[in-house]
């Protein structure tokens, strides 16, 4: 998977570039940087929103200086920088979450790293189901981001497909125990 700061920057770039020719590609760049800036926040990159706040400004203040001076600038063309530079300033401003932040806002993936983990071995589909208290659909989407993640790693044994923690998913697994809620008593 590659960088999201590297993605973030290749897309500034293209935009930037498109705003320089007066491209008639600006819209597809603007929803395009629009887009990763969306992946970002979801993935709580605030950091690397916060490093590209600058260069995004800059574009927007260039663009200004630029309509300003006399070059023929469409209002939307200034409108649209107006709001990424507003996109990316709250973005940045957000504070970030932890690992396990994300991954508890989400329920059935924390639930799934701790059962994984107080299981000590491998499981297969079904039992990982029955764990999960949920449906079949609900895990395997479940397992296909914690794959993604490297979190977990699925492995096919004859017939069954076994899933189990890989190092970086243990690690994770111990750190959502440690941030979980305490259950109380109520006597």
């Amino acid at each position: 998977m590659a960088d999201p700061v590297q993605i973030l920057q290749r897309a500034i770039d293209r935009l930037s570039e498109a705003v320089d020719r007066s491209d008639t590609a600006f819209d597809a760049e603007v929803e395009n940087l629009a887009n990763v800036v969306v992946d970002l926040i979801a993935a709580s990159e605030n950091e690397a929103l916060r490093e590209a706040l600058p260069r995004i400004e800059r574009l927007y203040s260039t663009t200004l200086i630029a309509d300003a001076g006399g070059t023929d600038r469409d209002d939307a063309v200034v409108g649209q920088l107006g709001a990424l530079v507003t996109l990316f300033s709250a973005a940045a401003a957000r504070p970030g979450r932890t690992f396990s932040q994300s991954l508890l806002a989400k329920g059935i993936h924390g639930k799934l790293l701790i059962a994984l983990k107080a299981a000590g071995r491998r499981l297969d589909n079904q039992e990982v189901v029955t764990i999960a208290s949920t449906t079949k659909l609900a895990v395997a989407h479940a397992l296909s981001k914690l794959r993604d993640a490297g979190l977990v790693l699925v492995t096919q044994e004859w017939r069954r497909k076994l899933i189990g923690l890989t190092e970086l998913g243990h690690a994770a697994a111990t750190e959502l125990e440690a941030t979980k809620p305490r259950e109380t008593d109520a006597t």
